[in-house]
């Protein structure tokens, strides 16, 4: 765990707000992309129909943006991808707390559930969601 107090939000929104998370294999796709990937402390995530968020700690700009870049890598053979990166540095913790929760409360806001624990494409899901080939 670092002790860095800074944070980076970092997103994807879908060309044309396709709703391309929709597909539970894209979803559940994601969601292993974000889990495996951050080699940096995840504070959340949320993957919704036409887009993603992704909070996580990072030790300056220059990690942030590595990060950034090895996401949207990761995510290259969705051809839909439109706006993507780094969209926010967060130096506070109340506003690291205000910004976690606006991503987890996202699927709620939009009608996708009733409380944010429901929402299995999320950080605030306890249910890890198992792989297709686990079903």
């Amino acid at each position: 765990m670092t002790t860095s107090s800074t944070a980076a939000l970092y997103s994807i929104n879908i060309g044309d707000e396709k709703p391309i998370f929709l597909d539970r294999y894209l979803a559940e796709r994601a969601c292993i992309i974000i889990r495996t990937g951050c080699a940096r402390e995840l504070l959340a995530f949320v993957v919704m129909p036409d887009h993603l968020h992704v909070l996580f700690r990072a030790d300056s700009i220059d990690t942030a943006r590595d990060y950034g870049r090895l996401l949207t890598h990761s995510f290259a053979s969705i051809k839909a991808i439109g706006s993507h990166g780094i969209k926010d540095i967060l130096s506070f913790p109340a506003e690291i707390e205000k910004t976690k929760k606006y991503i987890e409360e996202n699927p709620v806001r939009t009608g996708l559930c009733k409380t944010p624990e429901e929402y299995l494409w999320s950080s605030a899901s306890p249910i890890e969601v198992p792989s297709f080939g686990a079903l």
